[in-house]
């Protein structure tokens, strides 16, 4: 039987409450948080290119098939190390697909790996700009961001994408959050401020 370890690790680490709450809707009770602050040049690869944050993230997952291994030593390791939020957020939300986190369809998976594209200035205001100034500035773009989600949750119903709760639901408003809390924004609509309470 093989069993599966998964580490998931930060630049800032409390950005990762946005994955530790996935993480415990898929159910992936085997998920780890590093506590640790990632050093910036390990999150490197593909899946970062593109990211404009400061903010990077990186799961590591390691299986181990035991399947007819008679001691640890003799069974087979697999490490398996992506880079990225979105492709954190898809390994993490496709572990389980019928809880339905990547959406319905394909367009469905797309919207919401947009929605979490679209939050790398927010990481900036939520978790790594401590400068008061900086976060003044920021403070616009939250809003902005905000006026979106309002926007697209009067378009869609109760939740960003569909019918139901996604992957995009959870990382938003978690991150959105961080954003608003941080830069003291100003409410963002009766929808959103439902979404991030």
């Amino acid at each position: 039987m093989a069993t599966i370890t998964r580490t998931v690790s930060s630049t800032h680490p409390p950005a990762l409450l946005c994955l530790r709450a996935l993480a415990a809707v898929s159910g992936l009770s085997d998920t780890t948080f590093s506590p640790t602050p990632l050093t910036s040049t390990a999150a490197t690869g593909p899946s970062s290119f593109g990211n404009s944050s400061s903010v990077k993230f990186q799961l590591s997952t390691v299986t181990t098939d035991a399947f007819g291994a008679t001691t640890a030593s003799t069974a087979s390791t697999q490490t398996t190390t992506i880079s990225g939020l979105v492709a954190i957020v898809r390994a993490l939300a496709t572990t389980h697909p019928t809880l339905g986190l990547c959406g319905a369809t394909d367009e469905d998976g797309t919207r919401i790996e947009g929605w979490i594209e679209s939050l790398a200035g927010l990481m900036e205001a939520a978790y790594s700009v401590e400068d008061a100034h900086q976060l003044r500035a920021l403070k616009g773009a939250v809003e902005s961001f905000g006026a979106t989600v309002e926007s697209s949750l009067i378009t869609t119903g109760k939740y960003l994408t569909g019918p139901t709760v996604t992957a995009a639901d959870v990382v938003v408003a978690i991150v959105l959050t961080a954003a608003v809390t941080r830069t003291k924004s100003d409410p963002l609509g009766a929808n959103t401020d439902a979404l991030i309470h």
